[in-house]
């Protein structure tokens, strides 16, 4: 658990402040990130452990979705895949998304931001993911 919750938190710092100064999420972070979510999950689904894969894929369906419809960028959809494997479980990872979404709309409310103004949204998802790890001792 401690390495998880350490390559959370050191990953935590660096997208969260990129996402807050540019609204974006850098490709050289979330791709190789995204490649070795996948490559853990196919090892862990191969010895018999879907948890991975499942967060995995549970993430991407949700994150894909608001992706096509305007809702998120690429980074979060890359992002949410990463977290999702890190968090493991189709259910750990739902109630990581509801947690991000929840904390993303409490800070629109707060800041007051417009409806049409992009809004960070890996500080919240990367708090959440964190929260359920320690949570769930994953």
């Amino acid at each position: 658990m401690e390495l998880c919750l350490g390559v959370l938190i050191g990953s935590a710092v660096v997208l969260s402040v990129g996402d807050l100064r540019r609204r974006r999420l850098p490709n050289a972070a979330t791709i190789p990130a995204m490649l070795a979510a996948t490559i853990m999950a196919v090892s862990s689904t191969l010895r018999g452990d879907v948890t991975v894969g499942c967060g995995l894929a549970v993430a991407l369906a949700v994150y894909t979705a608001g992706f096509l419809t305007g809702g998120c960028g690429g980074g979060d959809v890359k992002l949410a895949g990463v977290l999702g494997a890190s968090v493991g479980g189709v259910m750990p990872t739902l109630v990581m998304i509801v947690l991000a979404q929840a904390a993303t709309v409490v800070i629109a409310v707060l800041t007051r931001a417009r409806r049409t103004s992009a809004r960070p949204h890996a500080p919240p998802l990367i708090a959440a993911a964190i929260a359920v790890v320690i949570a769930t001792g994953a």
